[in-house]
């Protein structure tokens, strides 16, 4: 939609901050600004200085990429009046896929969690160190930005997963650090059943998405399982059982992250992940 160049009134306003698009005066049958395409967003402008006293603006109107604002101006040295609409052209801003992030500080550190799990490695420093800040606060910064993103399942999965490392390590330091009792392994098993629950549910929420996120939640699902009934039945055999899943889950989430990065870079599918289209 095309509209003709904006000089002011006797171009008396010198527009500062926001680069105008173009407007429509009264006498050009101001129209077409329900059709407009516009994307949500607040916004904050100097929007004019004057050089002529009495303008004031009157209405905002605000759609999705483009900025309205209504004005009355009233040009006191020769008592002339003119009405109009300036537009901003704000501009789309691409949000960048926060998701990889959360994927591999969920991937990494359960890979290196069920490491141990297996029996390869004694619960250290290592394995805290990742649950909090990458497989904890990386997955919940990463959750926030799905929010901004609009993305219900994403902030709802990152910020869920990234709480749950923090409240492991919690659980796991807490009673070294004299602030709890010891951990009690059939409630350590509930707690695990639980997450477990809250997994498959989100395992249908990927019905819709790539492949490779699927068996992410699919194989997570069957982690929390096992980890849960070992504990509840004191079997370290289905424990270490569930370790081996949790390496393969985890490789998953590691792999699907990186195709998502690879497959953006280069614009072509470099790594497969099954996408629906």
């Amino acid at each position: 939609m095309e509209y003709p160049s904006f000089h002011s009134v006797n171009e008396s306003i010198k527009f500062t901050s926001c680069g105008i698009l173009a407007a429509k005066r009264r006498d050009a049958r101001i129209k077409d600004l329900d059709v407009l395409q516009t994307m949500n967003c607040s916004v904050l402008f100097r929007f004019f200085s004057l050089t002529h006293q009495g303008c004031v603006p009157c209405l905002f109107v605000s759609r999705p990429t483009y900025i309205g604002i209504k004005f009355f101006m009233a040009n006191t040295e020769n008592n002339k009046h003119s009405e109009g609409i300036i537009f901003s052209n704000l501009g789309s801003t691409k949000l960048a896929n926060p998701a990889p992030l959360g994927l591999m500080g969920f991937g990494m550190t359960t890979i290196l969690l069920n490491l141990h799990n297996i029996g390869l490695f004694p619960m250290d420093g290592i394995i805290l160190a990742m649950g909090i800040f990458y497989g904890g606060i990386a997955q919940i910064l990463a959750g926030l930005l799905e929010y901004k993103k609009g993305n219900t399942f994403g902030l709802t999965a990152f910020t869920s997963y990234g709480s749950f490392w923090l409240t492991l390590v919690a659980i796991l330091l807490f009673p070294k650090m004299g602030l709890a009792d010891a951990t009690n392994g059939h409630f350590l098993g509930i707690y695990l059943g639980i997450w477990g629950v809250f997994t498959l549910f989100m395992f249908f929420g990927t019905l819709k998405g790539a492949r490779a996120l699927q068996f992410v939640f699919l194989s997570l699902t069957v982690l929390f399982a096992l980890l849960a009934v070992g504990h509840l039945v004191d079997n370290e055999s289905i424990v270490h059982v569930a370790g081996w899943i949790g390496l393969v889950c985890g490789a998953s989430a590691i792999y699907l992250a990186m195709g998502e990065v690879l497959n953006e870079q280069f614009e072509r599918t470099v790594l497969p992940i099954g996408e629906k289209h």
